[in-house]
This record gives C-alpha cells, structure tokens and sequence, in this order.
C-alpha cells in the first residue's frame, strides 16, 4: 500500500513535506538513500546560497545571509533618497521599483520583499527594501545571475546617487 507521510517541517526537509513509502503503518521510516538525497540537495543548495549572499554582499548597502538548506536569499538594500522618490512618483514602494528596474535592465527576476511581507527590523531602517531570489541553479547559471545582479545594482544606485 502506498501511504504518504509528512517528512519534517523545517529548512529543506520541510519543502519534501511527503514521501511516498511502499509499506503501511505510522512508523514508516524514511529509506537511507531518500535521506541521503535530501541531504545531497540541502548541501548543494546551502553552498549556492552562501556564494550568492557572500558575493551581494560586497554590494554597497546590500546585507545578506543564507540559511542552511534553503532554496533562496532575501538581500536586504538600502536605497538611496532619489530612488524612493522615484518610486513614490511611479506610485511603487521600494521593494516592487527595484524588483522591476532589475526586471527591465536586466531580465532576472526576483520576489519583491513587500509580497513576502516586512520584518520589524526592515522596517526601522528609512529605504531599506528586500527581495527574494532563489538559488534552484546550475553553479555555472548562477555565477551568471550573481553577475548581472552586481551589475545592476552597480547601475542602480549610480542613477540614484
């Protein structure tokens, strides 16, 4: 009989939230080798991540850190006066403007932290904004959008200063 099971509820383990097992019962365990892929998997993912957040933040005003196992990184930027007036004029908040003009300059595309909802600590510091973006590809790939993310932000905050 095939019975599905909730995993974990945390990091990784908690995006796998059911496994299939070919045997019945509530103790059903988690085979060896799903335990090692899941682990494979966490392992790539957080070395990703960290790569990711080390590499934005050598940004200027870019904070960023990694969780172990997560599949992505929510960069906190301080942006500069002029850019969230610009974004006040185009009737957006700080996060959805960076999120677009990263969009349209660069066509990468990320979670504006205003979807995800704002922490209290973001919400003290005046022109910080964060977004999420995932950390789901091949090393090479991602070297590639780490870059075009520097690039931009680069861009962004020499128009805006």
């Amino acid at each position: 009989m095939l019975q599905f099971v909730k995993v974990q509820s945390n990091g990784l383990r908690g995006k796998c939230t059911r496994c299939a097992f070919s045997t019945a019962g509530k103790n059903a365990r988690i085979s060896t080798a799903l335990e090692f892929e899941i682990k494979r998997l966490a392992e790539g993912y957080s070395k990703r991540g960290q790569l990711m957040a080390h590499r934005l933040n050598s940004l200027e005003g870019v904070s960023c850190q990694h969780s172990w196992g997560e599949t992505y990184v929510c960069p906190r930027v301080k942006l500069p006066p002029a850019a969230i007036a610009a974004a006040a004029q185009e009737g957006l908040n700080g996060c959805v403007f960076y999120a677009l003009e990263l969009l349209n300059m660069m066509d990468v595309r990320v979670t504006p932290g205003s979807i995800l909802g704002t922490s209290h600590e973001l919400e003290r510091i005046p022109g910080a904004v964060h977004y999420r973006v995932n950390v789901l590809y091949r090393e090479e790939d991602l070297n590639d959008l780490i870059m075009k993310i520097m690039t931009f932000h680069h861009e962004f905050m020499k128009m805006f200063t």
